[in-house]
């Protein structure tokens, strides 16, 4: 009987110390939200021994109306999760051309009215490019480029075409 025992012993401490089979998975979702844009967040999923369970939001301080990068943590019992959610800025600055005379005889001096602009989220730089060979001296039209550059780096160019008659 003894035998026995210390064989059924060593058998009941190994089925019983079976580790659990534990897999963490982030439901899908948007990942990359635009700035000013409503953001809810996915899920997290713990399987554990083949038993699905939706993990809590523990902290969730995603700013949709501040450009970075914000962490979310999800918990179920001493497990954790985390998804990355990135805010960015993607929507290029808008301009319009102000009123100006853009017809001008051959040798008068063009007055650039310039351009308006505005974006979404932050100041914009504008700046001008005139063509090569660009000159009231000479008859011709010529297209001049502004281009709107917002902080994100998204861009917009505007022509204008400047017309030089005799």
């Amino acid at each position: 009987m003894y035998k026995k025992l210390l064989f059924l012993l060593p058998l009941l401490f190994l089925v019983g110390c079976t580790p659990d089979e534990v897999s963490i998975s982030l439901e899908p979702g948007h990942d990359t939200v635009t700035v000013f844009e409503d953001y809810t967040p996915e899920g997290c999923i713990i399987t554990i021994n083949d038993e699905s369970f939706d993990m809590v939001i523990t902290n969730n301080p995603v700013d949709t109306d501040t450009i970075g990068t914000y962490m979310i943590d999800y918990e179920y019992d001493d497990y954790t999760c985390q998804r990355a959610v990135f805010v960015v800025d993607n929507v290029a600055p808008e301009g319009m051309l102000l009123y100006g005379v853009d017809t001008i005889h051959k040798g008068d001096e063009w007055v650039d009215p310039g351009v308006d602009a505005v974006d979404n989220y932050s100041d914009v730089e504008i700046s001008v490019t005139y063509p090569i060979g660009y000159s009231t001296d000479f008859v011709g039209s010529y297209t001049i480029i502004y281009t709107l550059t917002d902080e994100a780096g998204n861009v917009t160019e505007i022509p204008r075409v400047v017309h030089v008659i005799e």
